[in-house]
């Protein structure tokens, strides 16, 4: 019978896709049908889950209930790829890197065999149809249905809000030029249903459907760096990373003036460049020092007092590396104003800080075990935080302080905002002028698109400051 519930639920969840996530908003839709797909999962695989599994499946349904609250596009596709990620890890298990990477996307693996949960249940309770007809379930279920949709419909004729609101719900307005999309939509919502089920259900060496790892003795025929192998690598990548630290220090304290004439580059050029280069180099020495650590030939302790050594070497050049990349970022704000793009840039600057924080911990305690699941923990911790802090607003209000002290302000940029900073400008009073802007997304329209931030936007009286936004 749990079987039957969850093909229902699943199907049901992919028809509520089709009618309410393809002519609305994102919106309290979104919460709703991840809430079905949720529910059928965890009545598929609810014995088959530990409690650190409950709690990382449930962290992600925090990230969809965002959906409802936040408005801002880049928040959002975070929070879809923080909730589907976290999902996957839940239902693949496991804590050691090789678990944790190939379960934040081993249900991509199982989409292929999606189907076959959902369909087996439905199939063989097809086969005792008669036995299912006479269930009190079933004969309580249509009766219920009756009676609801009866007095539902006296209801609405006695009170037009109530009917406004019943008609959103129930009565679907379908567009036939959109059926082919509504057809994908729930198809896709019912495929990833079956494949989480799914994941949950077969052995982690083989949930992804797919050979992701050596096989049999590759460990022991892995092949090992001799010492001088990664000593000369790792000690030039310190030096290298030494020099350009030494230059920075000069910039940062003191010689600033010196370093840029030598340079060639005027202040804001120097604000403009080198930021997005830092990032992706302080990421790619996380690559270098996994490398190190899986191949280095460390036959004794001293050996292996020497790979911390470099390795430490090595963060703590790169946490510097970081703080430079901040810093240039801080100055490019302040000359050319702060964007989303900017803020994310911030947050995985803050990101990768704490991972080199965590990644120099386990190498000084020789303890790394928790260090795969930590991360995961970090990074959801860090995401709940940005959904907290409400980005597009903290954009906004730092736009408007950089105006107040410069005078420069890009209405332009302010006007492409979604909801989420409409109470931030009207604090302002920018939001007369960035009303007919912002107006058409800011829209309800009915009760599925409901969302806290563009309910509090329509709320809001217009103003008008800042110049009339001339500027």
């Amino acid at each position: 019978m749990n079987r039957i519930w969850f093909s229902v639920l699943a199907v049901g969840a992919g028809v509520l896709a089709a009618a309410v996530a393809i002519d609305a908003a994102p919106g309290i839709n979104v919460v709703v049908i991840a809430s079905l797909m949720g529910m059928a999962v965890l009545i598929y695989a609810r014995d088959r889950l530990s409690v650190s599994d409950l709690a990382l499946a449930s962290t992600g349904f925090v990230f969809i209930v965002m959906f409802a609250v936040r408005t801002s596009e880049w928040v959002l596709f975070a929070d879809l790829c923080g909730a589907a990620g976290l999902a996957s890890l839940a239902m693949h298990g496991g804590k050691t890197w090789g678990d944790v990477i190939r379960g934040g996307v081993a249900v991509l693996g199982r989409l292929p065999r999606s189907l076959g949960p959902i369909l087996k249940p439905l199939r063989d309770s097809w086969r005792g149809l008669d036995r299912i007809a006479k269930a009190p379930l079933l004969r309580g279920s249509v009766v219920g249905l009756v009676l609801a949709a009866v007095f539902t419909l006296l209801f609405a004729s006695a009170d037009q809000a109530f009917a406004h609101v019943a008609h959103d719900l129930f009565i679907p307005n379908w567009q036939l030029d959109l059926l082919p999309a509504r057809v994908f939509v729930a198809l896709v919502t019912i495929c990833f249903t079956g494949a989480y089920a799914s994941l949950a259900t077969v052995p982690s060496s083989g949930r992804l459907g797919m050979v992701w790892a050596a096989g049999p003795g590759a460990a022991a025929e892995r092949v090992k760096w001799q010492k001088a192998e990664w000593t000369i690598p790792l000690g030039l990548l310190n030096l290298v990373f030494a020099g350009f630290v030494a230059v920075q220090l000069a910039v940062l304290f003191g010689g600033r003036e010196h370093v840029l004439r030598t340079a060639g580059l005027t202040y804001a050029e120097y604000a403009r460049s080198g930021f997005f280069q830092l990032v992706v180099i302080a990421a790619l020495v996380l690559a270098v020092i996994a490398i190190a650590v899986r191949f280095a030939d460390v036959s004794n302790a001293r050996d292996g007092s020497l790979l911390k050594g470099l390795l430490g070497c090595l963060c703590v050049l790169t946490l510097v590396v970081l703080v430079s990349a901040l810093k240039r970022l801080g100055l490019y704000e302040h000359t050319f104003g702060f964007t989303m793009l900017r803020f994310f840039v911030h947050v995985t600057i803050f990101w990768l800080g704490l991972v080199f924080v965590a990644v120099m911990v386990a190498g000084a305690t020789s303890r790394s075990s928790w260090l795969p699941r930590t991360l995961v923990w970090m990074t959801a911790a860090m995401l709940l935080g940005v959904n907290l802090m409400n980005p597009e607003a903290f954009i906004a209000r730092r736009n408007i302080e950089r105006y107040e002290a410069t005078g420069k302000i890009d209405v332009g940029y302010l006007a492409s905002l979604s909801a989420d900073a409409v109470p931030t400008l009207a604090a302002a009073g920018v939001t007369a002028c960035l009303a007919q802007d912002i107006a058409g997304r800011i829209d309800n329209g009915s009760f599925w698109a409901f969302n806290l931030s563009r309910t509090l936007a329509l709320d809001l009286p217009p103003s008008t400051t800042l110049r009339d936004c001339s500027t």
